[in-house]
């Protein structure tokens, strides 16, 4: 029986702590003797200090709150209680001032009229408050132009708008292809520009009311005398064809309404602008700055004022209390002297019971790590430091067994127990090392499950896991023990075979996929998924394991992407590989040196034959490898990461072009292509409008297509992607119309402008009738819906004449024009253009 009596530490440090507390309590009492007296003098002081300054404080976050409610209500006065809040937290700082005044001390003459001040400038604060309020609430009061704009000048707007309507349905139904006409086309060119026009002014409106940036007030009143001026010429061109007789009867009412309305709203335009170039613009802002302001600033510095005397009180209190501080100071002195005494003391002792058989300790515990005799463990008298030894010789058992756990983990796949990619490398090593002695020949079989993201996807990842476990299970069971099943990751794994024929690896290959194929019931649920593999077999495709590794790996994506399901190495599958990865590089380096081109092919409108837009081709020459098709191009991109950065280059290069055409007297519309991934995983909204901006061009120049396959791809994002480029005022073209599966739901939804009808329809409608019927279908449809209907693949005159007569709008085709380099395309638009005008 160990007889040896155990001191603990605790109730030692426990004796020497009391020593301490007794030490350091009649410190205290003797201080508290000596400043007790002063302290309650203080303490009365601080007390009404401390109300005065919480009254105080409390006045100014009432002036604070009221200005917080009044910005509020400026902001939106019929939203919420900013009104009623403001008046509230005035009514209150009214009554804080009231209760400072009454308990303020008679004898500080500052502090009284500072106070006095205070109250005068508090109830002034109110009267402009509640002036400011009353006039904020009363619109046409706050905002003269305002008043104008919708007295006088929306009444005629509206008439406007009625008078053109009223032209062009006289127009139409005297005759069915009128629209065609030029006076049709005069008053709807009327109507467009009155469109803009009123656009433009309530932007115009918008940003003088609401002080947003007045340095655009003169760009936009000399865009509104433009499209002014542009209407008044319209209706003089309508004018003279008046005075031809070219008009019907209710066209020229309709005419003389329109100019009735155009000079009454005119006439109204220069009221506002007058207004707007006055300091009577917001009759509101003379009094938030001249009165209110000042007066809040005033407020909040007289509050800091009072403060600041409050404070300046509670510091003589302080100065008063200093004196007796040193006397206390001195006590604290001589404890601490003492103090540190008992602490030398105490250390002396704790090195002597712990420090030095600690030491000892650790040493022991180096030597144990390093592999070493654990030397003799000191003998302690405490009984935490002998509890502490007993704890050693437990951990070193506990610490032998969870090596060998972690060496088991980083060896091993936590999900699915098999060996993981270390395990692999180092039996992969091993078996070719056995190989070049004993002339073996070990096969790598890389395995990559396909469908195993839908299963992650629809089902969860905990199915996915169970999935993962029992596809382990089944290849465990299928082949040898001395075959090595790994996990590398993912949905990938490998199997290693340390001596085996090619024909043999092929067959176990086909055992392991047909295995696979087998329906798993996993969680009451049956599942199906495929897989592809890759095989390397040593020697000959890979004399060490990294090459194996590599090249089963390449052998397995072969068999994925050409469905094969087993692959053997081949060097030539290798050398596409590397091929296809060089021209991915060339085409990175193409976009970097800008060395692909735009070509760009018109489309007519079928009405009066005229060129209305380009669409933009993507064209690479590669110096080596010649012509590569746009199709190519783009799956490349897709595939590498680097169709943003191809939309990119395009978008820019085509912008670039069109500023050069505007500053040479060509305005046209450009139409580029849309791809998925654009539209799923690209900023492409602030691209778009990023390069517009950077050109200073109008997006209306542009037209984006999208094809009916990229549309259906992700609806719900496509509609958001498409709605904000509409937004920004661009076009919008559904592409290759007829061979995707859109739904009219979506169509309706989403604000495009025209269908493109796919090329495969239109290239044999003069001689298939089924391609007619569909393209007739698809103009109607359009048309029904307000679309516009643009036709590519117009290959001879027979196909563009029926086009003519089914009602379609726009064509586009090798017939009219091939794609054409940029240099080209002005003097190819002015021949066209001017050739049918003259016919």
């Amino acid at each position: 029986m160990n007889t040896r009596i155990f001191f603990s530490l605790k109730s030692r440090y426990a004796a020497v702590s009391l020593v301490l507390i007794v030490l350091v309590c009649t410190s205290a009492a003797v201080g508290y003797k000596i400043v007790s007296t002063s302290q309650q003098q203080a303490a009365q002081n601080k007390t009404y200090q401390y109300d005065m300054l919480e009254a105080n404080r409390l006045l100014r976050n009432h002036i604070w709150n009221s200005r917080e409610s009044l910005v509020e209500f400026l902001l939106e006065p019929g939203i919420g209680h900013a009104r009623e809040n403001t008046l509230s937290e005035l009514e209150q700082a009214r009554n804080q001032i009231k209760t400072l005044l009454t308990q303020a001390p008679g004898y500080h003459n500052e502090m009284n009229s500072i106070l006095q001040t205070l109250n005068a400038e508090i109830e002034l604060l109110v009267k402009h408050t509640q002036k400011v309020i009353e006039t904020r609430l009363n619109t046409p009061k706050q905002y003269p132009a305002l008043a104008i704009a919708s007295r006088i000048m929306l009444p005629n707007q509206r008439k406007f708008y009625s008078a053109v309507e009223l032209a062009k349905q006289e127009i139409t139904t005297n005759n069915p292809r009128g629209y065609y006409q030029e006076t049709y086309r005069l008053f709807e060119k009327s109507n467009q520009l009155w469109t803009q026009l009123i656009s433009n002014f309530r932007m115009y409106l918008a940003n003088r009311l609401g002080s947003f940036n007045e340095s655009k007030l003169s760009i936009q009143e000399k865009n509104n005398k433009s499209q002014l001026d542009n209407i008044h010429q319209v209706l003089e061109s309508l004018a003279s064809l008046n005075k031809q007789d070219k008009l019907g009867m209710v066209s020229s009412e309709s005419l003389e309404t329109m100019n009735s309305s155009y000079k009454i709203w005119r006439d109204g335009y220069d009221k506002v602008e007058k207004i707007h170039h006055s300091g009577a613009w917001r009759t509101d802002k003379e009094i938030l700055l001249n009165d209110i302001k000042p007066l809040y600033l005033k407020i909040w510095i007289l509050g800091q004022t009072v403060e600041n005397i409050f404070r300046k009180m509670a510091a003589e209190d302080i100065n008063n209390l200093s004196s007796i501080s040193n006397v206390q100071l001195r006590i604290i002195v001589a404890t601490s002297i003492i103090a540190i005494i008992l602490i030398l003391i105490g250390y002396l002792t704790l090195n002597r019971m712990i420090l030095q058989p600690l030491a000892i300790l650790t040493n022991a515990l180096n030597e144990e790590s390093a592999g070493k005799k654990v030397a003799n463990l000191p003998i302690s008298s405490a009984q935490e430091l002998d509890e502490l030894l007993s704890a050693f010789t437990t951990m070193q058992k506990e610490i032998r067994e969870r090596q060998n756990d972690l060496k088991h983990q980083a060896m091993h796949d936590d999900l699915t127990g098999l060996p993981n990619r270390n395990l692999m490398g180092e039996r992969l090593r091993h078996i070719i090392a056995v190989a070049n002695r004993q002339h073996t020949h070990p096969a790598l079989l890389m395995l990559d499950l396909d469908g195993f993201k839908q299963v992650n996807d629809t089902l969860g990842h905990k199915m996915g896991d169970e999935l993962l476990i029992a596809i382990g299970k089944r290849l465990t069971q299928l082949l040898r023990e001395t075959d090595t099943i790994v996990r590398l990751g993912g949905d990938e794994f490998a199997v290693l075979i340390d001596d085996i024929k090619i024909d043999d690896a092929m067959d176990i290959a086909a055992r392991i996929l047909n295995v696979i194929q087998e329906p798993f019931e996993i969680l009451s649920n049956k599942l199906f998924v495929s897989a592809s593999l890759g095989i390397a077999h040593f020697p000959e495709h890979g004399e060490n394991g990294t090459l194996l590794l590599q090249h089963a790996d390449v052998a397995m994506y072969h068999a994925k992407r050409n469905k094969l399901g087993v692959a053997i190495y081949d060097p030539e599958i290798g050398d596409n590989l590397i091929q296809s990865s060089s021209l991915i590089a060339d085409l990175r380096n193409a976009l970097n040196e800008n060395l692909l081109e735009l070509y760009y092919q018109p489309k007519v409108f079928l009405g009066d034959k005229k060129t209305t837009g380009l669409e933009a081709l993507l064209r690479w020459n590669h110096p080596e490898k010649g012509f590569i098709p746009p199709d190519k191009i783009i799956v490349m991109a897709e595939q590498s990461g680097l169709i943003n950065k191809v939309f990119e280059w395009v978008f820019n290069e085509a912008s670039q072009q069109m500023r050069h055409w505007i500053d040479n007297g060509l305005k046209i519309n450009i139409a580029v292509n849309l791809s998925v991934y654009d539209l799923q995983h690209h900023d492409i909204v602030n691209s778009i409008e990023k390069t517009i901006q950077q050109y200073n061009l109008s997006p209306s120049f542009f037209t984006v297509e999208v094809t009916e396959s990229a549309m259906m791809a992700d609806p719900e994002k496509t509609i958001e992607k498409l709605s904000a480029i509409d937004k920004m005022g661009a076009r919008i073209s559904i592409d290759d119309y007829g061979t995707g599966y859109s739904s009219l739901s979506y169509l309706k939804k989403l604000p495009v402008d025209e269908l493109k009808i796919d090329k495969s329809f239109v290239m044999q409608m003069d001689k298939d009738e089924n391609d007619a019927i569909i393209v007739r279908s698809t103009i109607d449809l359009a048309h029904n819906l307000g679309l516009k209907v643009v036709a590519e693949g117009v290959e001879n005159q027979d196909i563009l004449e029926l086009l003519s007569e089914l009602g379609c709008d726009v064509a586009q085709g090798f017939y009219l024009s091939r794609p054409m380099p940029s240099d080209q395309v002005e003097q190819w638009v002015f021949n066209h253009d001017n050739d049918n005008f003259s016919e």
